[in-house]
């Protein structure tokens, strides 16, 4: 089992990067996906961009992804509340959850479904 204080430390220490962490979550969503859908939305091309800008390693969550529910506002993904009165809802920001994982240094992956 992989523990987020193991895999911090591990990107601390240089043993991985973010850009790993986030590819590693990528394999695993390719792999079981299709069977779980547990993804809403997801843009692991912004993790990927995300997991590279300078500093990640330097900050408390040191790179690791995240996804949150379709219930908290995204500001770069759709937000829908599992409702289609919100399809293609657009928020102008983060909620106040994912503004502080962000700057703490999580990388966002997506949206997880909400039902």
């Amino acid at each position: 089992m992989l523990f987020a204080r193991d895999l911090a430390h591990d990107v601390r220490s240089g043993r991985l990067t973010p850009l790993d962490l986030v590819n590693l979550c990528a394999q695993a969503i390719d792999e079981h996906e299709k069977d779980v859908r547990a993804f809403a939305v997801l843009d692991l091309d912004a993790a990927r961009t995300a997991a590279q800008a300078p500093g990640q390693a330097d900050r408390p969550l040191a790179g690791l992804p995240f996804a949150v529910k379709d219930i908290l506002d995204t500001r770069e993904l759709p937000t829908e509340y599992n409702s289609p009165i919100f399809a293609g809802h657009r928020p102008a920001t983060d909620a106040p959850v994912v503004s502080q994982a962000r700057r703490g240094g999580g990388v966002l992956l997506g949206k997880t479904v909400t039902t």
